[in-house]
Formats: C-alpha cells, sequence, structure tokens
C-alpha cells in the first residue's frame, strides 16, 4: 500500500516529450504500472500529460468550463500562459466546429450571470470568439447575450478589442454594427434615464476604444430626445442644443443634462466643498472626479456613500491609508454594514438578466469570492509605502471581510458524510491563482476547503505530494491563520494524486464516504494512478459508493475523474461547495 517516493521534475517532462508517439499512447511508465493503468478506463480514455503521468481528457465543455472561471494568467509550472491560452481556445474553436456552438454560447452567458467567474476577461474573450466565428447560428446567438454578458462600458470595450484581434478585416459588418448599436439602445431602455450617462461619463474609454470611436463606427443614432442628448454629449456636441420646443418640458432630458454638466464640473473642479457637493447631489464615483482631488479624505468619504461594492473592496486599501477607518467612525459603519449585506449569488439568482434598479439592488449584494478575498489580502498587507501615509487595518472590517467570504460562496446543507480533503502540496500550486500578487493556488485550496469543513462536522485536511502532512487547519481559523498554515508547508517535486486513498488504507480509515482533491491535475508519481487507487479503497471500504471530487485549480485539459462516483469541478467557481454537497448526496 506504501507509496514510492520519486523526485522528479521538469527533466521527466522533457524526455517524456521525447517519447515516439507510440509510446505516448500505450507504453508504460517507469512509475506508473500499466495493467493497473490499464484495467480501470483503458488506453483509449487516458492520455499521457506533460509530466509523465496519465489524466483524463476533458470534454470540450467542461474544458471551456475552467477556461471561463480560472482563465489562464501566469500559465502553469511547465505551460506558459501563451501555450495554456492557445490549448483552451483550441477547445473552444473545436465546439464551433463541431457545431456545438450555441452549446458554447449558452456555457458562456451561465458562467457571467451566474457571476461563477472572477473576471469578465475570458468569458468576453470567448464571447467574441464566438461572435467572429462563421458560424452563423453562433455568431447570432454571441450578438444577443451581448448586453447580457458586456454590462459595462469597459466590458463592451474589451469586446470590441478581442474581436478586432480575431478578425482579419476591418470587423465592423452590419451585424457587428447593429449589435454595438443595440448595446446602447439595451442599456438605455433598460435602466433609468439616468442609466447610460452614467455608465458613458463613468467609462469613457478603454483598451484603445472610446464611445466616441465606437459610436461613429457603428453608425448609431437614435430620435428618443434623451438618448440623443447622450450622444450628443459622447460627440462632444453642445448638448444644449437639444432642449428645443418639443423637450424643454421634458423634466427627464433636463435632469441628464444637469448630471452631464457636474460630470463636467466634477472632472475640472479643485475646490473640496464643491466637488463633495457634486457627489452626494449626482451620486458621482472615483471616475468622475478630478485624479489629484484623490488624496482628500474628504472627497473619499463623500465617494464611499453610495459607493459599488466592487468598487468599496478595490478601494479599501486606499481609503484605509488616508485614515478614514477610525473606531465608531462613520465610514466604518458603513463598510461593515455593506459587508454584512453580502450573499451567495445563488440566494438573488434571476433566469433572466434584467437592469431595472431593484435587480441591480439585489445583485449589488453579492462579490465573488476571490474579489473578497483579494481585497482582504490587500487590506491586511503590512505598512503603507506611500509618502505621508500609514496603513492600520480595522480589525472589524477584516472580521466582516473574513464572513463575507465564506457567505459568498453558495449556500449548503450538511451531507453528514465522512470526508478527506486533501491538497495538492507539489511546487505547481505555489503558482498565483487568477493573476494575483499574493494569492496561491494552495492557499486558495485551503480556504475553499474551509467552506466544506464549517458545514460538515466528521473530516480530516491533509496535504500530500509523495508524502501525506498533516495541515492542522481547523474549520475555526481565521483566513489569515489558515494562510500562516500553508506558509510552513513544504515545496515537494513529486506528485502522487493516488496519495490520499493511500492514507486512507496505511491509517485504516475505512469510514471515508468522500474524497475531495484540490489539484492541478499534475500527477506523475506513485505505483498506482488515482483511479485505481479509489477502486482499491471501496474493496478495502466495502463501500462501493465511495466518491472523489476532482477541484481544479487550473484550466489545463485534463482531469482525474472519471466514473459515475467520480466528479470534476473547478476552483473558485462560488456554485462548487453546493455541487460538491448534491453530489455526494447521491448514490
Amino acid at each position: 500500500m506504501s507509496s514510492v517516493r520519486r523526485e522528479v521534475g521538469p527533466k521527466v517532462a522533457m524526455e517524456t516529450h521525447q517519447m515516439d508517439a507510440q509510446q505516448q499512447e500505450t507504453g508504460s511508465l517507469p512509475n506508473q504500472r500499466e495493467p493497473e493503468y490499464h484495467n480501470v478506463h483503458g488506453p483509449q480514455d487516458q492520455i499521457r500529460n506533460e509530466y509523465g503521468g496519465f489524466g483524463v481528457r476533458l470534454s470540450p465543455v467542461r474544458r471551456l468550463e475552467r477556461y471561463l472561471i480560472l482563465g489562464t494568467e501566469d500559465g502553469t509550472v511547465y505551460k506558459n500562459e501563451e501555450v495554456l491560452e492557445k490549448d483552451n481556445i483550441e477547445s473552444l474553436t473545436e465546439l464551433i466546429q463541431d457545431k456545438r456552438g450555441l452549446e458554447a454560447v449558452r456555457k458562456i452567458r451561465d458562467v457571467s450571470l451566474n457571476r461563477r467567474c472572477a473576471k469578465q476577461k475570458y468569458v468576453i474573450h470567448s464571447l467574441a470568439i464566438c461572435a467572429r466565428s462563421r458560424d452563423p447560428e453562433t455568431q447570432k446567438a454571441a450578438y444577443e447575450i451581448l448586453p447580457e454578458v458586456c454590462r459595462i462600458p469597459s466590458d463592451l470595450f474589451l469586446f470590441l478589442n478581442f474581436c478586432k484581434e480575431n478578425s482579419t478585416g476591418s470587423g465592423w459588418g452590419r451585424a457587428h454594427r447593429r449589435a454595438i448599436s443595440n448595446w446602447y439602445v439595451h442599456v438605455y431602455k433598460n435602466r433609468n434615464p439616468l442609466g447610460l450617462a452614467y455608465l458613458v461619463t463613468k467609462y469613457w474609454a478603454r483598451y484603445n476604444f472610446s464611445h466616441r470611436d465606437t459610436l461613429r463606427l457603428a453608425h448609431t443614432s437614435s430620435k428618443d430626445p434623451i438618448l440623443q442628448l447622450i450622444l450628443r454629449y459622447i460627440a462632444k456636441e453642445h448638448g444644449r442644443g437639444l432642449l428645443t420646443e418639443n423637450s424643454n418640458n421634458d423634466p427627464s432630458v433636463a435632469e441628464v443634462q444637469d448630471f452631464l454638466d457636474a460630470c463636467k464640473k466634477a472632472r475640472k473642479t479643485d475646490n473640496v466643498g464643491e466637488l463633495c457637493y457634486l457627489i452626494r447631489q449626482h451620486n458621482l464615483a472615483r471616475e468622475h472626479v478630478n485624479t489629484d482631488m484623490l488624496k482628500c479624505k474628504e472627497v473619499w468619504e463623500a465617494l464611499l456613500e453610495k459607493m459599488p461594492m466592487e468598487a468599496m473592496l478595490r478601494n479599501l486599501r486606499n481609503m484605509g491609508c488616508l485614515q478614514m477607518f477610525a473606531a465608531n467612525s462613520q465610514a466604518e459603519e458603513i463598510v461593515i454594514q455593506r459587508l454584512e449585506r453580502i450573499r451567495s449569488i445563488d440566494t438573488e439568482r434571476e433566469e433572466t438578466y434584467q437592469d431595472d434598479e431593484e435587480s441591480m439592488c439585489r445583485r449589488s449584494a453579492y462579490s465573488h469570492p476571490f474579489r473578497i478575498l483579494q481585497a482582504l489580502t490587500e487590506y491586511q498587507r503590512g505598512p503603507s509605502t506611500r509618502r505621508n501615509h500609514f496603513h492600520e487595518p480595522n480589525m472589524r472590517i477584516v472580521d466582516a471581510l473574513e464572513k463575507a467570504f465564506y457567505r459568498s460562496f453558495s449556500q449548503i446543507q450538511p451531507t453528514f458524510k465522512s470526508f478527506c480533503l486533501a491538497i495538492d502540496l507539489s511546487r505547481s500550486m505555489g503558482k498565483k491563482v487568477l493573476g494575483s500578487q499574493w494569492i496561491t493556488c494552495a492557499k486558495a485550496a485551503a480556504l475553499q476547503m474551509l467552506t466544506i469543513a464549517k458545514v460538515e462536522e466528521n473530516y480530516k485536511i491533509i496535504g500530500f505530494s509523495t508524502q501525506n502532512r498533516d495541515l492542522e487547519i481547523r474549520s475555526d481559523m481565521t483566513i489569515d491563520d489558515v494562510m500562516n498554515v500553508m506558509s510552513r508547508t513544504g515545496d515537494y517535486e513529486g506528485l502522487d494524486c493516488a496519495y490520499p486513498m493511500k492514507w486512507a488504507m496505511e491509517n485504516r480509515r475505512n469510514d471515508i464516504d468522500v474524497f475531495i482533491i484540490y489539484t492541478n491535475n499534475d500527477t506523475y508519481c506513485g505505483t498506482v494512478h488515482p483511479s485505481e487507487a479509489l477502486r482499491q479503497y471501496r474493496e478495502y471500504s466495502h463501500n462501493s459508493y465511495v466518491k472523489l471530487v476532482v477541484c481544479a485549480m487550473n484550466s489545463d485539459k485534463l482531469s482525474l475523474a472519471k466514473d459515475e462516483h467520480m466528479l470534476d469541478v473547478v476552483g473558485f467557481d462560488a456554485h462548487t461547495p453546493s455541487i460538491i454537497a448534491d453530489f455526494c448526496r447521491m448514490g
């Protein structure tokens, strides 16, 4: 039952690439016995990875899902970002070529609308590829969901930039122009009269595109007086010219005109009192404000009063550096009250995306777990290096952020199963997740494990590479304590994903119902394939329903899960805990 420790690394991967095609498909590995590999799935169902081990190839839809949620930032240990990105795009192209483009578009919409991804970049990139494809049905479906996926102008500009990169010509055909024009009309019709004016003034230009360029290329026009006013403002014409006899008595036109005038003043004024008045009177955002004025504490206090949740999380450290969060201060109470309102997306799920004010308020109570964790990590990070500023974290805010982090995951009920929660400790898990500067895959995995441990009573947390290590993580630990434990773990070269099952048999644990492995799926050490080790444990425990859940921490093409009692899920998907719980109750 014991595993064979074998320190391997880049050299093994290089030797693997030098093997001929026949040996890669059917040849036995020096450290994974061929009979045990073959008798589980057969050679046709598994492929060799870059490290010399075998895994199950994901379906194109599952691969797309990983890409949309995890992205490719920083790549993996043996694949840089460009190679990993290319591999993932090929899986999307494969779907479109197989006439499954509509399936891909539906997955893109699901991930975006249900806020399953921390970053929109990969969702929008995939949508742009579908929109620029040669399949008419896929193209039409992609353009139809454009306003639902690209909810703010920066998303729209990123979409245009990706379309430009994926087009051989100018890229502004009739369907493309119509879709872009419809985006402005959709936002205008589905929000209050100030909604579009707020967005176009907040996000004036991004990714080498501006609203002026976009409207000119899309030939956008309208007979609606308010929409005309906004379009002329974008074109930098004199908006007051619209206040004709037909529209002069329309209060909505005057309201929008006053808002646009306030935006102009906010960008130019250097008077703190006047700027704070404009912010409060017209609900202006940070992007509306003269940049030089963002050094003033009073300006930030005015902005915080109605600051959106995502903006508040991004700017917590900036506000902390200005000493805004003194004990019992108004700013402290505002932040804590908003963090306490954060809920999981499944409690606010909507079948159709609505831009009305009520729906927007409900969605504002949700933020992706990664964004909260990123805000917490940044807010707690040491003294500020900015001149004349000292950052001392407010512990009430830290505590509120930690609680909000766990609430932001989908809510689950206990399954009353016995769990073995295992984290991959190989050096591949030291890669940063989702482009973060401070959060590694290993730390992110440990924190996600706590979402299970806080609900279930019977669990054991271990770390593994080619040996076991008790991580001594408890469900009552703070995020800071968990990160300190993870920082003391070793950086192992080898990886045997069969080890959790081996550990259970070696320690005579025949009561495990569910193994959850948080890994990059890069197994290549050991004498037994993980699937075979699970089969052996089922025989050992006399329980044929023991389950294995593989939580992937990168967007590579392989998994370890294959049979009906094995599940592959995506790390940092906000819905992962509820998906795991539902799976554990089956059978």
